[in-house]
């Protein structure tokens, strides 16, 4: 008997408490498994609870690649065998309709729902594969079979599984327009780390490396790099020949590689480039037969070909546990598009330690790691600002060249030890504060300082003053503190002595002569050191006060501090 791993009963038990709490049929759930992780199993169990434990129920299982339908038709057969399955799929020669679960790419079903409504009955669940297919189009072929099948059961629900739940231009598909998904019932990507260690996935290892694509010519079209243009860029000779070199010297002991690179002609180009240097590399790519390119995805299979070059091929239903080299010449905006590429390498093998990633692309700093990419928020307004404070929480340690956390102090692959660098992980939007050692005193709270601006300026009074702008963190948010120096008021005044005070401590020399006015403070604003973090007073903590108060300034993170005092 085949028993579920606890991550796919998770999923199942998931999806059935959620039918259960929620009884509205336009609620419908995603359940989110990254590559690799067996979603045809959850699909199986799903479907064999819901036909055996309602009388007449019937399903239809939905994807838009053919070697899918395969696959999940062929694993619940081995779950359930009794199962009455029907496959439509002009694909794989069926186009069956009448049983109580059918396979069916869309692009079968669809057309045959456009000339008779009727032909598969009525359909208690849609059960969609990859279902980041789904777009936002009313004449789409999957939201056409939605409607059809919904106007003759309007009960019915729709369940949707994907490792990507997110569009290039839609955001997550819980956030579309007339979204046919309307929760996240399961996220399992949370859990990545716990499935490598234990087993379920492989290891993906990193590495910068120097050859790169160069987009500094490519646009941008629908969300992505105009096509032709990218294709322009990858095709670079010279480029080329460089990152293929770096594959290969890096490829030691690595048995299965996938290359990925954008267009037909750079795709057969690379291929016989590794080919001259003593590579069994073959193209797959639309140019050639679904024949030939299945008898070399066979080949590779089986071990007789060492490497396919793909040009938007092998991103989908493609299963082979071996691969161990990625290698990513095929730069992308679509967090989609780049976590299926990587996702190729997830899948255990016997004698795999880990899959290696060579990212010619730079899609890794551009859109994160694998298990949390930058995802552009729905509306316009959000994804100006989030274009434009976009910066993938990743860096690249000098020790041992790979990625890692933008706030690691210490690689964990060699061991180095690094500077953090909070402006860095600001703009990645990792908020991690500094621990100081400093206990804040009644009513006061700590800051940690990320970056400070100088500037002039004008109260409403006409007072001009010195001012420094601190941007800060303080409890998990972005806040500014700012601290005055009143250096045009008399020198027998609160005011100028305090500013003195402070400029002093600030001062990289603090024996030197203070400034003499706020012309002659902002001319030398450079000479000032950047606290790493701020004591103080919030705004209205005392009655009227209309501004944070900065009490302390701290210089590092044990119990050393200076003291200010704003004027």
């Amino acid at each position: 008997m085949f028993k579920p791993r606890w991550y796919q009963q998770e999923a199942c038990d998931a999806f059935w408490q959620f039918v259960e709490t929620n009884h509205d049929a336009s609620r419908n759930p995603v359940l989110v498994l990254p590559t690799g992780t067996g979603k045809s199993v959850i699909i199986a169990f799903i479907i064999q609870h819901a036909v055996e434990s309602w009388h007449g129920v019937k399903v239809l299982m939905l994807t838009h690649v053919g070697e899918l339908v395969k696959q999940n038709a062929g694993k619940l057969s081995s779950i359930w065998p009794e199962a009455d399955i029907g496959i439509c799929s002009a694909t794989l020669g069926h186009k069956d309709t009448d049983n109580s679960i059918i396979f069916g790419n869309v692009q079968s079903v669809a057309p045959l729902l456009k000339r008779d409504p009727n032909i598969f009955g009525q359909r208690n669940l849609i059960i969609i594969d990859e279902c980041h297919m789904l777009s936002e189009d009313d004449n789409s072929q999957y939201r056409q079979v939605i409607a059809a099948l919904k106007k003759l059961r309007p009960q019915m629900r729709i369940l949707g599984l994907s490792a990507t739940p997110y569009r290039m231009k839609g955001g997550y598909l819980t956030e579309q327009k007339n979204a046919v998904f309307t929760d996240i019932a399961y996220d399992l990507n949370s859990q990545f780390e716990r499935l490598i260690e234990e087993g379920y996935l492989s290891p993906v290892t990193t590495e910068w490396t120097k050859p790169h694509v160069d987009l500094s010519g490519v646009g941008t079209r629908a969300g992505d790099y105009k096509l032709d243009e990218l294709q322009k860029a990858c095709g670079d000779e010279a480029m080329l020949q460089n990152a293929l070199v770096e594959v290969v010297k890096r490829s030691a002991g690595r048995r299965a590689w996938i290359v990925f690179i954008a267009g037909i002609e750079n795709c057969n180009k690379c291929a016989q480039m590794l080919r001259d240097m003593s590579i069994n590399a073959y193209a797959v790519n639309s140019s050639f037969t679904a024949d030939e390119n299945a008898e070399k995805i066979e080949g590779f299979r089986k071990g007789e070909i060492r490497c396919l070059v793909s040009a938007d091929q092998l991103t989908t239903g493609f299963d082979v546990p071996q691969v161990d080299l990625i290698a990513m010449l095929r730069p992308t905006k679509s967090p989609g598009l780049y976590v299926q590429m990587v996702g190729r390498g997830l899948r255990p093998a016997e004698g795999k330690k880990d899959c290696l990633v060579l990212d010619f692309a730079r899609n890794i700093e551009r859109l994160g790691p694998i298990n949390a990419p930058f995802i552009r928020a729905r509306n316009d307004a959000a994804k100006k600002s989030s274009d434009k404070k976009q910066q993938a929480p990743v860096k690249v340690c000098p020790g041992c060249n790979k990625y890692i956390p933008v706030q690691a102090t210490e690689c964990p692959h060699c061991g180095q030890k690094l500077e953090r660098n909070l402006e860095l992980e600001l703009k990645a939007g990792v908020l991690i504060e500094r621990t100081f050692g400093h206990q804040a005193k009644a009513g006061r709270k700590i800051a940690t300082v990320i970056s400070v601006d100088y500037t002039k300026y004008k109260s409403s009074s006409g007072n001009v003053s010195f001012c420094a702008v601190y941007t800060c963190i303080v409890a998990g948010k972005k806040r500014t503190l700012k601290k005055w120096f009143t250096f045009n008021q008399k020198s027998t005044s609160i005011g100028y002595k305090e500013a003195v005070k402070a400029w002093r401590e600030l001062n990289s020399n603090p024996y030197r002569v203070v400034p003499t006015s706020v012309d002659e403070a902002y001319q030398r604003a450079n000479e000032l050191k950047k606290p790493l973090g701020l004591e103080f007073i919030p705004r209205n903590f005392y009655f009227g006060s209309k501004f944070d108060e900065i009490t302390e300034f701290l210089f590092n993170e044990t119990t050393e501090t200076t003291t200010a005092r704003s004027a």
